[in-house]
C-alpha cells in the first residue's frame, strides 16, 4: 500500500485508470487492450510531468497472475 501522494512519483499530474477486473472475474478485453498498448508510451506521459497508474479492485495475486500471463 502507498499513499496518494506517492502515486505521483514526484510529478505534477496523475492519470488513474481503473481496470474492470473484479475479483475472480475474466479480464475485460478493453482494459487488457489498453495495458497491451501502453508500453513505451509511458515515457511520453512521464516527459510531460505526468504519472500513469493502473488500478483494479481484484486482489493482488490475481493481478500478478494476469500480468505474468499477458507479459505486461
Amino acid at each position: 500500500e502507498v499513499g496518494l501522494v506517492d502515486l505521483f512519483e514526484g510529478r505534477r499530474q496523475l492519470i488513474v485508470y481503473c481496470a474492470m477486473l473484479e475479483p475472480g472475474a475474466t479480464p475485460f478485453e478493453g482494459c487488457s487492450m489498453v495495458m497491451d498498448n501502453i508500453g513505451h508510451n509511458l515515457a511520453h506521459v512521464n516527459a510531460r510531468d505526468t504519472t500513469f497508474v493502473f488500478t483494479s479492485p481484484a486482489p493482488q495475486h490475481e493481478i500478478l497472475a494476469l500480468q505474468k500471463r499477458m507479459h505486461w
